[in-house]
């Protein structure tokens, strides 16, 4: 969609705005949040690692079948998406690093952060992000970038190991046209009881919820310009805080360890049928009502709706985002 309609649509005088659902936009939205808290700390961005996970009650959890199509297609065609974004890392869209490299999470570590076994997350809300990045640039919007690792959690080992089962006769099989068929007849089966035909009950959606977790680290501006503002800014989010830095302290950066850290939260209800259609709705709202301050073009939610009062109008309908103290170490 970005690489064949963005300039059409900027011709036009439109914005068409993808991965406004669960879990691009709170992701979305709460690494812009997580890089707003940094800035108010008078902090540079370096680097964030998000964690996420969905948590059920007694009932168990269970996702719908349209999710489960979605998934299997996507892994049948990852080779094309592959050379989709190849093409769509342009030379003019290069995001800087900001501060030393990332250091990974082992695959499958215990993470005591998250009191969770973590892997590399595999949705597509951390490709989602380093578009975002990339269109900030491209638009100049001045919204600072940061380096990002995603993971998901699984709270138990037993969980961890039906994934890797799960995952890799999944990812075999939807190679062929033919396994392909077999896994997406039988969901139940092949995902554990987790995807299914029917979807979930609504004791299930009543009892499911989601989380965000965001570890972040910047570099003080202090150190980069040899002054001092020991002034600090409120941590309740502001939907009027412009999430912006109109400054390239980022290019002196590479070489400084980062020495602000602060951890941020998003949460709210069952994913697919609660959080969703509040998002969905207040996406469309916002996008109504506001749309002339949204940039032109095939853009991704943080670009459209970072300037926009989507942060507080999804906030006041159960999205929450929150800074918690003194959770960074594993």
């Amino acid at each position: 969609m970005q690489l064949t309609y963005d300039q059409a649509a900027k011709n036009n005088n439109t914005t068409v705005v993808s991965a406004c659902g669960y879990d691009s936009i709170p992701a979305e939205l709460g690494f812009l949040y997580t890089k707003q808290q940094l800035q108010l700390r008078n902090a540079i961005p370096s680097q964030i690692e998000m964690i996420s996970s969905v948590k059920g009650g007694k009932s168990g959890i269970v996702v719908n079948y349209g999710t489960y199509s979605t998934l299997v297609h996507g892994i049948a065609n990852v080779n094309s998406l592959r050379e989709l974004r190849k093409n769509a890392n342009r030379t003019n869209r290069t995001v800087p690093r900001v501060g030393p490299p990332m250091k990974r999470i082992p695959n499958g570590k215990w993470d005591n952060r998250v009191k969770a076994y973590v892997i590399p997350s595999f949705l597509t809300d951390h490709s989602v992000i380093k578009l975002s990045q990339q269109l900030d640039i491209e638009h100049r919007t001045e919204v600072p970038p940061a380096q990002i690792a995603a993971y998901l959690a699984f709270p138990r080992y037993r969980y961890l190991l039906m994934f890797y089962i799960g995952s890799t006769l999944i990812n075999f099989l939807a190679k062929y046209s033919w396994g392909r068929s077999l896994i997406l007849k039988y969901p139940r089966l092949f995902s554990f009881g987790f995807f299914s035909h029917d979807g979930p009950t609504l004791e299930q959606i009543q009892q499911t919820s989601f989380y965000h977790m965001f570890y972040a680290r910047g570099i003080s501006k202090s150190r980069i310009h040899g002054d001092e503002d020991p002034e600090s800014s409120k941590h309740n989010i502001d939907s009027k805080t412009p999430l912006i830095d109109r400054s390239n302290e980022q290019k002196s950066t590479s070489n400084l360890q980062p020495d602000v850290e602060i951890v941020t939260k998003v949460t709210g209800p069952e994913p697919g049928y609660s959080a969703t259609s509040i998002i969905v709705v207040q996406c469309a709202y916002t996008l109504l009502r506001e749309k002339t301050i949204i940039p032109k073009g095939v853009l991704t939610p943080a670009v459209s709706f970072g300037k926009t009062s989507l942060f507080q109008n999804i906030l006041e309908r159960g999205i929450k985002f929150q800074v918690l103290e003194g959770y960074f170490s594993i």
